[in-house]
Parts: structure tokens; sequence; C-alpha cells
């Protein structure tokens, strides 16, 4: 398998969008999860594209990568990339597309921030502050009685 299988492969990846962090280590664990790989914390930066991905940036090379590592488990005395790399990135690639994660299913949700009421805030700082102002104290009388209690047993 020359030049054509990777042609057939790289002509899957139509349109590609920027790929972040958040989704490279997302897509990463599920990959590795997918096809039985071993666990790596390991995020490339040329994994993360906040462009668009090239063949050299974003999804296209963090397939391309996954593959290497998953053709070197399958095939330990094959030389790189070795006859069977091609199938296993086209495998990959076909895996990603199907799952949908170039439409930003693997982006985390943004959650809703609640606007805050500045009365309300400031009360519930006051009333934290009492409450922290009594443990304090009561804790400041119990280390004393403790204090006048040694102080008079070693007099």
């Amino acid at each position: 398998m020359g030049e054509a299988a990777y042609e057939k492969v790289n002509a899957l990846w139509t349109t590609v969008p920027p790929c972040t962090r958040e989704e490279a280590v997302r897509a990463t664990w599920k990959i590795r999860k997918h096809f039985r790989m071993m666990k790596s914390r390991q995020i490339r930066t040329c994994w993360i594209s906040l462009r668009g991905g090239t063949l050299d940036k974003g999804w296209p090379r963090l397939v391309h990568d996954l593959s290497h590592r998953q053709a070197r488990l399958q095939f330990p005395r094959a030389r790189p990339p070795g006859p069977h790399h091609a199938a296993i990135e086209r495998e990959m690639v076909e895996y990603v597309l199907e799952q949908g994660w170039l439409t930003g299913k693997l982006r985390p949700k943004e959650r809703e921030r609640k606007a805050k009421d500045p009365l309300a805030h400031a009360q519930a700082q006051v009333a934290r502050w009492e409450t922290k102002l009594k443990r304090t104290t009561t804790l400041l009388k119990k280390w004393q009685r403790k204090l006048r209690y040694y102080e008079r047993k070693v007099a």
C-alpha cells in the first residue's frame, strides 16, 4: 500500500473544523478505548488547531499519530509506516467521522452563568463572616481554658 492508499485516507477529510485541547483529550481517550490501545495522557500540540485542520495539524494529525501507535501495537516487527498503517488510519478516520466528532460533539458544554444580585451576595458574605467570627471566638475561649489549666498544673 503506497501513496494511493494514503490519498484515499486523506480524501476522507473533506472539511476539517478546529480541534480544541478539550476535544483532543476526549477524542484521544475515546479512540484509545475503542481500538484497545494503551492509555496515555500525552496530548501533542500539533493536535490542537484553532483555525481548522490541515493534514499537518488538528484532527487529521491526531488520527494519523494515533494510527501509527496502533500499527506499532498490532505489528511490532513491521518497519514504520508498515504495510497495514493506511488501513488502520482509514478505519480510525471512519470511526471519527461516524461518531460525529467533527461537528463539535466532544466540545464541553458552556455553563450558564447566573447574574449575581449584589445585595444578596453582600448579605451572604456578611452571614458567612459572622459565622466564622462565632467559630473563632468559641475556639479562642476553648484554647484560653486549656492554657489556664496547663498554667495551673505546671505552677
